[in-house]
């Protein structure tokens, strides 16, 4: 089973994407807080992660920078945020990015295109490979 890594401060809107992402055979962890971002990627290990841009202390676009130097380009991000802001300077051509309220369906199909092979509810043979080499191009 595929785990996604949900990071948000709107405790409402993560509730709400934990369910769907729970029925939809995905194992979820949510946070509220991006300070804890980079222990629980260790521990959790995330084949994803949902990120939203807006959040008190460290910000998402600090805790996006942490998590590719950390894990590398391999380890898909989607950006969910309910502003205009963007990240500016980053290179990654794996990340997508939602405007909230984010399309459910779209959503999970960006989510089932970004794991490769990888179905609801089936474990990866390969445990996650998050060393996929960044051919990025500028975005936002």
């Amino acid at each position: 089973m595929a785990r996604i890594l949900v990071i948000d401060d709107d405790i409402d809107y993560l509730a709400m994407i934990k369910t769907f992402l729970v029925d939809a055979k995905y194992e979820v962890l949510p946070l509220t807080r991006a300070d804890k971002t980079m222990e629980e990627v260790r521990r959790f290990r995330p084949d994803l992660v949902l990120l939203d841009i807006i959040m008190p202390g460290i910000s998402g676009a600090q805790c996006y920078q942490a998590i590719r130097k950390e894990c590398g380009a391999g380890l898909p991000i989607i950006i969910i945020t309910g502003t205009d802001m963007t990240l500016k300077g980053v290179k990654d051509s794996q990340l997508k990015y939602f405007r909230k309220p984010v399309d459910l369906d779209r959503l999970l199909k960006t989510i089932q295109s970004l794991l490769p092979g990888e179905k609801p509810g089936e474990k990866k043979q390969d445990g996650g490979n998050h060393d996929r080499e960044n051919k990025g191009t500028e975005l936002f």
